[in-house]
């Protein structure tokens, strides 16, 4: 209830500088926007600007999610083991090169590469996030095996056939288009190389014919600024257009959902789930205790977002620990002796 109490003091803070009404009407319109363009870039931007500090002062550095492996687990310790798992899906060890696509401030990295002690590389678009990341690789003693760089998934700033392995964590939900991340991602890796995708995707059980689940994933879509989520087969359709084949998929959760942490509270629940919530926030505005606008950003943003992933969880039509891991073809045996000859 403490942890509670502070984060929400943590969240006021942080939203008492923002016009919240403003950020509502303007996250409506670049969404419609975005939904005519295809391009979804300005909206996510426009989102996080206000939404990362939230998320990350409830949830740490890792945005994803992850559920327990035994029951009392942390999330931390969850988030950690499955990094671990990130690690040997890859089949990475020292001496590799591994590219983290979309890394935010490299949780992810750090963690593999204390695991694998392998070369880790991060691309992020964000200036603050790059500066952020190097830090924070300085301060955990992991920077001269992790690094950030900025830069665009479409144009990676990287050699053809440069790393080991690669991986998205939470990004590829952000395309509209996925050819350019994919096409990228297969470009710069070796020959035999894996790229991992673990991200929120719509299930086998989503029917597209059902209005229930449209409705369901397209408000979770817009309270989170993202174009239509993806299914795994169209991310393994696409991988095969650039010659990458499906060397593994699965769902990551054991036992527990995937969301398991993001409703685990019952106070978390009476909170942001139930009708007092939503009457408390109300009244918090309309004492002062909250800014202006909060009630319906709230309702939008925040404990609608829990509510529509708890929804669309528990209706299993989407998934938000698939694993998809897609693998480049390795040369024929006759290139590689070629090549260890000529010393290349």
């Amino acid at each position: 209830m403490q942890d509670l109490a502070s984060n929400n003091r943590g969240m006021m803070d942080i939203l008492g500088s923002v016009d919240l009404d403003t950020f509502t009407e303007d996250h409506r319109r670049l969404f419609a926007l975005a939904k005519q363009s295809g391009d979804h870039a300005e909206v996510t931007r426009a989102y996080y600007e206000v939404l990362a500090p939230i998320i990350e002062s409830w949830n740490g550095r890792s945005f994803h999610f992850a559920s327990p492996v035994r029951k009392g687990q942390s999330r931390d310790d969850a988030l950690r083991a499955l990094h671990r798992s990130f690690a040997q899906w890859l089949q990475l060890r020292v001496g590799q090169r591994c590219l983290d696509i979309g890394c935010g401030h490299g949780a992810v990295m750090r963690d593999i590469a204390r695991y694998s002690g392998s070369e880790m590389v991060g691309i992020t678009i964000g200036k603050g996030e790059v500066e952020r990341a190097n830090q924070l690789n300085i301060e955990n003693g992991i920077h001269k095996l992790c690094r950030v760089y900025e830069g665009d998934c479409h144009k990676l700033p990287f050699h053809d056939e440069s790393f080991d392995s690669a991986y998205a964590i939470y990004s590829l939900k952000y395309f509209s288009d996925l050819r350019a991340p994919i096409a990228e991602a297969a470009r710069i890796l070796k020959p035999g190389g894996l790229f991992m995708i673990y991200d929120i995707i719509k299930t086998d059980l989503f029917d597209p014919d059902d209005a229930e689940h449209l409705a369901m994933t397209e408000l979770f879509e817009f309270r989170c600024g993202m174009p239509s989520l993806h299914t795994s087969t169209e991310m393994a359709e696409v991988g095969a257009e650039f010659g990458l084949r499906v060397a593994a998929e699965f769902d990551a959760s054991e036992g527990m959902p995937w969301y398991h942490y993001l409703v685990d509270s019952r106070l978390y629940n009476l909170l942001a789930l139930s009708r007092f919530g939503s009457w408390s926030n109300k009244m918090a505005e309309r004492l002062g205790l909250a800014p202006r606008g909060f009630a319906e950003f709230s309702e939008n943003f925040l404990s609608g977002t829990v509510k529509s992933i708890a929804e669309c969880g528990r209706k299993g039509i989407l998934s938000g620990s698939h694993v998809l891991v897609l693998q480049k073809p390795a040369l024929p045996s006759s290139v590689r002796r070629n090549q260890d000859e000529d010393g290349s």
